[in-house]
């Protein structure tokens, strides 16, 4: 869903707006690293998967310095609470890529509810999902592709659990083969905090002495 480079340029934009080197930030399924550079300042930066053997790319993706600065974390999705190992009310940001695509609704409800007690009031969340109020997506679960669900189902589970809806996309749905379709929800309240800035430098030249 993010080959396509149009609609990848904008999600990547929308991320940029949410990520801040104050709060902690979060990426479910990192995969080769390639949305994780966009959150590179988050600190720290937890990246979660279902396995260890997920995180194989990720681990050498970065210098040893910066991966010291990275928390990896696996999940079960039997669990009541998936993300229980995150600290609470602490995320500013979470982004979940092409990962709700293949979850159906009740495992995305459980996840949504997780996400709501590790964001800090204001946080920001950012998901996408497998909109099948376009008949290319319900091919995707006719293949046994991706999970069914749709922009009422997901839109009304975040209201229900408390969320509010910043912005919803759907884009490439009549010019590509898939679309893509993605969320950005806040939990309520002012994203506030104590921790300044850090300060960072790139050494160009360290010279002969």
């Amino acid at each position: 869903i993010l080959y396509n480079e149009e609609f990848n340029t904008l999600l990547q934009d929308r991320i940029r707006i949410y990520v801040d080197s104050q709060y902690a930030g979060l990426q479910l399924a990192p995969g080769d690293g390639d949305i994780t550079n966009l959150l590179v300042s988050c600190n720290p930066l937890y990246l979660i998967d279902e396995s260890d053997d997920m995180f194989r790319q990720i681990r050498n993706w970065r210098e040893p310095a910066y991966q010291r600065r990275l928390r990896y974390y696996t999940i079960d999705e039997k669990e009541h609470d998936i993300l229980k190992e995150m600290p609470r009310n602490q995320l500013g940001l979470i982004v979940a890529l092409n990962w709700f695509n293949f979850r159906p609704m009740k495992i995305i409800k459980k996840y949504l509810q997780s996400m709501m007690q590790v964001l800090r009031p204001g946080g920001v969340a950012i998901f996408t999902y497998n909109n099948c109020d376009y008949p290319k997506a319900i091919d995707k679960v006719d293949e046994m592709y991706y999970c069914y669900s749709t922009s009422k189902l997901v839109k009304d589970t975040c209201i229900q659990l408390g969320y509010e809806i910043i912005n919803s996309f759907d884009k490439g749905y009549d010019e590509l083969d898939m679309g893509i379709s993605w969320l950005e929800i806040k939990k309520p309240g002012t994203r506030t905090t104590i921790r300044r800035s850090e300060t960072m430098g790139h050494i160009k030249n360290l010279g002969e002495n």
